[in-house]
């Protein structure tokens, strides 16, 4: 099954382990205090004039003039949203953002960006 996703679909759930909302400066705000409640969930914003399509293999590519925005809470290290009051400023570490624009993909499965064939990309200095 394949779904697509744009703007229009304001706050539509894609399931169970994926959170969506449109960048703002509030919205990341939003997507990373949403995921860190849940850190297994995948938060997602999509852009004006931008969608994405998932497909039932894990795949999600980006269309469009914008770029997409994912938070990945699974491999978070320090967070304590649960020991502070709604609206307390809280900390997190180890959340992981991917910024991408047209044509790039993410596998939601796996939680990684997949490197496009034949683009330049900076080397691992670490």
């Amino acid at each position: 099954m394949t779904e697509l996703l744009s703007r229009s679909h304001a706050q539509l759930p894609l399931s169970p382990s994926v959170v969506t909302t449109w960048p703002t400066v509030s919205s990341l705000s939003r997507l990373i205090t949403a995921v860190s409640y849940n850190p297994y969930n995948l938060g997602i914003g999509i852009d004006e004039n931008t969608a994405i399509i998932l497909n039932g293999n894990g795949v999600l590519e980006v269309f469009g003039q914008g770029s997409t925005t994912i938070v990945d809470g699974s491999e978070i290290s320090f967070n304590e949203i649960a020991e502070v009051s709604d609206n307390e400023a809280f900390s997190i570490c180890g959340v992981q953002f991917h910024v991408l624009r047209d044509g790039l993909v993410y596998n939601y499965l796996e939680r990684h960006p997949i490197q496009p064939t034949n683009e330049f990309l900076l080397p691992d200095l670490g």
